[in-house]
């Protein structure tokens, strides 16, 4: 049984690591960025997305995925704050169309369901002036306490655990909140926080902007010469300065590599594979090697319900 799954696991991951070798060497000719996001963020979501049961939504997946092989968890798990000042900054500026009447929320698409969350869920008054003071409140406590803006001292932090941000919040707006809104306000952010995470930027900004909208905006210079995420300053005139995370190229083909590593062990260890893997590699034999399929991510399947028509 070890050997097929070697051979198993061989076949498989051959395919990963040329494609590792190809992005090496496009980096070393410092050209061609917005394909090598596309082969990287490609590469990493396809492991993803073999790796859990069919269905499994592609944002959860891929953080998950990143998180547990790619060896740098304590990062994919924190908040970018610079991300987070921006997204509480901009909902600010539109509140006049999300609030535009006292007790009715318009929400202009899915970017808004973090804010509108934290609107409903921590019992404010649904009132223009109850929810600017709000995330105001944040606002100031976030730039007091981290580096959110370029002008802020390089020494303040550009990363925070939820709980962190949970705590800071909470603290900065201990005079602006009743006792039962700072009560409420832990799970009033829960959606926030977790749409601000690196793993999520990545996966949302990164990996969806390059594949579906088929370019992500980047400095160059930097993808090619960093070798960790950076935050870039950008300016609004509607909302000010403020620092996005991006993620240098070869950070991320280190991240495929470790993935790669990671979850091969991970295989091994587990002595299973997902059945997208064993469909993929012996297509007409799948049954010869049915003992090394990893049953549970099956897909779970159900009865067909038939609609009788009326005559």
């Amino acid at each position: 049984m070890k050997k097929a799954l070697q051979k198993v696991l061989d076949t498989f991951f051959r395919q990963f690591s040329s494609t590792a070798e190809l992005v090496d060497r496009l980096i070393d000719s410092r050209e061609h960025p917005q394909e090598i996001l596309l082969l990287l963020c490609g590469r990493l979501d396809a492991l993803a997305s073999g790796s859990v049961r069919e269905g499994e939504p592609g944002a959860k997946s891929f953080s998950h995925f990143i998180t547990a092989h790619g060896r740098r968890r304590q990062l994919f798990e924190s908040i970018s704050i610079g991300d987070l000042y921006y997204e509480v900054n901009y909902h600010r500026w539109l509140l006049p169309g999300t609030l535009a009447k006292a007790g009715r929320l318009h929400r202009f698409s899915h970017i808004d369901d973090g804010i509108l969350h934290l609107l409903t869920e921590s019992d404010i008054p649904l009132t223009r002036q109850a929810a600017t003071l709000l995330l105001t409140g944040i606002l100031e406590a976030l730039r007091r306490h981290f580096r959110v803006t370029p002008s802020q001292p390089t020494r303040k932090l550009a990363t925070a655990t939820r709980s962190e941000v949970t705590r800071i919040t909470l603290q900065g707006l201990e005079t602006v909140l009743s006792r039962e809104c700072l009560t409420r306000l832990p799970n009033a952010l829960k959606p926030l926080l977790g749409s601000r995470t690196v793993s999520r930027i990545l996966y949302e900004k990164f990996r969806c902007g390059v594949i579906h909208g088929g370019h992500v905006l980047i400095d160059q210079e930097k993808f090619f010469g960093e070798t960790e995420p950076y935050w870039t300053p950008l300016f609004s005139e509607h909302y000010g300065s403020f620092l996005l995370v991006e993620f240098p190229a070869r950070f991320l083909a280190s991240l495929l590599h470790n993935c790669i590593e990671g979850y091969r062990f991970h295989l091994i260890a587990k002595g299973k594979v997902p059945p997208d893997i064993l469909f993929q590699i012996f297509e007409g034999e799948v049954l010869k090697y049915a003992r090394l399929m990893d049953s549970d991510l099956l897909p779970e399947g159900g009865p067909v319900k038939f609609a009788i028509p009326h005559r």
